[in-house]
């Protein structure tokens, strides 16, 4: 899922736009970038970080880079890939 601190009228557009496969939340209050601790001190915005989750819930992998959009892309899919070949058959 994709979570944004922007309101929900823009993360809909947001997600009209990139066709997202997947739920986009509004966190326009910060509730749960302050639990996730992903804030800027001081500044009140938010970094750019990425959090792959399993089934299972545990965290596989953290992804921050604020200027390099690119690879950060590249290292999420990267993880991803990894993901699934490490995945037990169902």
């Amino acid at each position: 899922m994709g979570i944004s601190t922007d309101d929900h009228k823009t993360q809909c557009e947001f997600a009209d736009k990139l066709g997202a496969p997947y739920p986009m939340i509004a966190d326009d209050v910060g509730t749960i970038a302050n639990l996730y601790d992903v804030a800027w001190p001081f500044l009140g915005r938010t970094r750019r970080v990425t959090f792959l989750v399993d089934d299972s819930g545990i965290v596989r992998g953290v992804f921050n880079h604020e200027f390099m959009i690119d690879r950060h892309r590249e290292r999420v899919l990267e993880t991803l890939r990894k993901m699934r070949r490490d995945a037990p058959p169902i």
